[in-house]
Formats: structure tokens, sequence, C-alpha cells
């Protein structure tokens, strides 16, 4: 199947609909269906979280935060 530029060519300006813009791009196909992703649960974040602060060196210098990691970990 061969597309050319005037099949794809969406026109612009202020007396154009976005929405109907949009259902013309969906019946041509030539707009893509956006992914969809899961959200992740408030635990996994949680532990994914608590993975990377348990990873931090204690000894390190403040970053360009200016925070330290005995701040964020908890490490005296």
């Amino acid at each position: 199947m061969t597309v050319s530029a005037r099949d794809v060519a969406v026109p612009l300006g202020r007396r154009h609909d976005t929405e109907a813009l949009l259902r013309q791009g969906e019946q041509s196909a030539w707009m893509p269906a956006p992914d969809t992703v899961d959200t992740p649960s408030v635990e996994l974040m949680q532990g994914l979280v608590a993975e990377q602060i348990r990873k931090m060196n204690g000894r390190a210098l403040p970053g360009f935060d200016c925070v330290a990691a005995p701040f964020i970990t908890g490490l005296r």
C-alpha cells in the first residue's frame, strides 16, 4: 500500500475542530492507538523506593540538591 503526503496531511487552522481531526485520523488509520499502561500499586512503588534508599551510600557527599544520604536513609 502506497501512502502519499496528501493521504496523511492534516489541515490546520482556527476553523478546524480538533476532535473532528482526531476522528478523521483514527478512521484513516494514520494515527496509532495510544499505549495502555497499568499503574503500579502503592505497595510496589514503596518497595522500589525503599530498595533504592537501601542502596544509597550513607558516606557519600550530597548531590546537587544538597540533601545528604543520611537525611534520607535515617542513618547517623
